[in-house]
C-alpha cells in the first residue's frame, strides 16, 4: 500500500443507524461494484440494504449575470497584455 498525503485521508460519519464503512485500497474495487448494484436496485424498485440519502432540491442562492461579449479585437488585446498565446 502507498503511502497518502494526510489531506487525502477518508474522514468517516457514521450516520447514527448504520455501522461505519471502512474503505481501504483493497475493498474499493468491491465496494463500488456493490454501490453499483445498490443503486441500480434502487432504481428498479427493489428492497436493498443500500444506504440512501435523499436531498430536498434547492434553487441555488447566487445567481450570475451572463458574462461579457468578448470580440476577436478584445481577446487579443488581452493575449497581448498578459503575454500568451492560445
Amino acid at each position: 500500500m502507498t503511502e497518502r498525503n494526510p489531506a487525502h485521508v477518508a474522514r468517516r460519519v457514521p450516520a447514527p443507524d448504520l455501522e461505519p464503512l471502512e474503505v481501504t485500497d483493497e475493498n474499493f474495487g468491491d465496494l463500488l461494484i456493490q454501490s453499483a448494484k445498490d443503486a441500480l436496485a434502487y432504481v428498479r424498485g427493489e428492497q436493498t440494504g443500500a444506504r440512501v440519502r435523499m436531498r430536498a432540491a434547492v434553487e441555488p442562492a447566487l445567481t450570475m449575470p451572463p458574462p461579457e461579449v468578448y470580440d476577436a479585437a478584445r481577446i487579443h488585446g488581452l493575449r497581448v497584455r498578459w503575454i500568451v498565446s492560445e
